[in-house]
């Protein structure tokens, strides 16, 4: 069974003011789902993207909101668990003073996404 320690994991910096680690995935062993520690600074933003899966999140730390084409603006904080449908146009983004910190899986190891241009 593949363990993974955080100090070991690459911090990917994919947009400004967003952080994510592969907690798991293919690299680690998995075959058929994806688990992504990710952190949104305060004022940094996801922008408008999709994923060929769904994707489900759990927000354990901060404050922000979640953008889900055709269903509008969610105010996230602690606690929440999100679902973000598969080929859905959504983006993320941190309102508040604190590191808006989740976690979010996917049921395959291919979670490549599709940008939007804004």
């Amino acid at each position: 069974m593949p363990v993974t320690r955080k100090e070991d994991i690459e911090v990917k910096k994919l947009f400004p003011g967003f952080e994510m680690k592969l907690v798991v995935d293919k690299d680690h062993g998995s075959q058929a789902i994806t688990v992504i520690s990710e952190t949104l600074h305060p004022g940094g933003k996801i922008p408008t993207h999709r994923h060929k899966v769904e994707g489900a999140m759990y927000v354990y730390a901060g404050t922000g909101y979640l953008t889900i084409e055709g269903e509008g603006t969610h105010k996230v904080e602690p606690g929440m668990g999100l679902l973000v449908p598969a080929n859905t146009w959504h983006s993320m983004g941190n309102d508040g003073n604190e590191d808006l910190m989740y976690v979010t899986a996917h049921p395959a190891v291919d979670v490549s996404r599709e940008m939007k241009e804004d």
